[in-house]
């Protein structure tokens, strides 16, 4: 299996020392699959490197309204800027998010056209919470977005998938969607969090009104609740009623149990089983054509351990081994934790 990697130095440049996304989270995971063994080379070695671009201003403004991409760029040729408490442009951000949008679309093609079974993205910044004029929680261009909308224009795709497994609601991708059938959304989440975004009844309007399906996770959900979610809703919805010919996955890893900016209690063990599920969805619908895109999750430790498990389960192989040294913390008691989850599942599959 061709799995290809979107990965370039000018993702691991160091912004502020106060912001959160700091290159270590791609340094750390190229360590481990580099000390991971796969078939006689590391599993950092048996990736197929896709050659990475600045994606162009028109590239670019599928998603984003022009005069945002020029305050981007400008802000980045006069030095950056804090545009709130969680974004940052720095001198580079304006070049590393085209080289994250170029990357992506390139990985597009190479997927589409039968080069690659697959590609992960490892970039940054994300991306799937800025908006078409705006950026937010940190993401300046969206680039997943980008990628899903390239595919319809210039591949003629009719039909793409975004499922969304970053615990921050994406309501950037969400809103770049919201009218049109041409993309299901799909996102699992912890709800309520910032941005605040991502309920139930959030479907979708206009043309696009039940593509959209938000499955909010209370405080408190584990493995079992994010998988339930997946494999009784969003996978069956891709296999036998969209049937999708390009899966992209906005994949982030703020759900773990140890990366305390959330409150859900995810393994990575989680990650592996949710990659390799829909792999297996791919496989039947859409001859394996499957896009993985970084977004958030940002501890040093907890992000390169997941990122990790994601590559494993791109290769094949099991999970890392659960590791008892760090068993998961016991969730606060929530009142009926399984029937707010199986009400969720239950309003999406009436």
């Amino acid at each position: 299996m061709a799995v290809g990697v979107v990965y370039d130095e000018v993702f691991t440049r160091s912004g502020p020392a106060w912001h959160f996304d700091t290159a270590s989270r791609l340094l750390l995971t190229r360590d481990r699959l580099l000390a991971t063994e796969a078939a006689g080379a590391s599993l950092w070695d048996r990736l197929v490197r896709v050659p990475t671009h600045a994606a162009p201003p028109a590239l670019i403004e599928l998603i984003h309204e022009s005069t945002y991409v020029d305050e981007i760029r400008m802000l980045s040729e006069l030095g950056g800027e804090e545009l709130d408490h969680e974004t940052v442009v720095c001198p580079w951000t304006f070049d590393a998010a085209c080289h994250a949008a170029g990357g992506a679309v390139a990985a597009t093609a190479g997927i589409v056209r039968g080069e690659l079974d697959a590609a992960f993205c490892l970039t940054r910044p994300p991306g799937h919470q800025a908006l078409v004029d705006r950026p937010g929680g940190g993401c300046i261009f969206n680039t997943a977005a980008i990628a899903a909308a390239f595919a319809l224009r210039d591949l003629d795709l009719r039909r793409v998938a975004v499922v969304d497994l970053d615990a921050r609601h994406g309501i950037g991708t969400q809103s770049a969607f919201y009218t049109t059938r041409a993309v299901l959304y799909c996102s699992l989440h912890q709800y309520p969090l910032a941005p605040g975004t991502g309920a139930l009844a959030e479907v979708g309007s206009g043309e696009g009104q039940g593509y959209t399906i938000n499955l909010p996770l209370p405080v408190g959900a584990r493995d079992e609740h994010a998988l339930r979610c997946l494999e009784e809703v969003i996978c069956p919805t891709l296999a036998r009623l969209y049937e999708p010919e390009l899966i992209i996955v906005s994949v982030g890893f703020a759900g773990h149990a140890r990366d305390h900016s959330t409150d859900l209690l995810m393994s990575e063990q989680c990650y592996h089983a949710m990659t390799r599920s829909l792999m297996e969805v791919a496989g039947a619908i859409c001859s394996g054509k499957l896009l993985l895109v970084l977004e958030g999750g940002y501890d040093r430790e907890v992000a390169p351990l997941c990122a990790h498990n994601v590559c494993l389960a791109l290769h094949g192989m099991p999970p890392t081994p659960v590791d008892r040294s760090a068993l998961l913390p016991e969730g606060p008691e929530i009142p009926d934790l399984d029937g707010l989850v199986s009400r969720a599942i239950e309003f999406h599959t009436a």
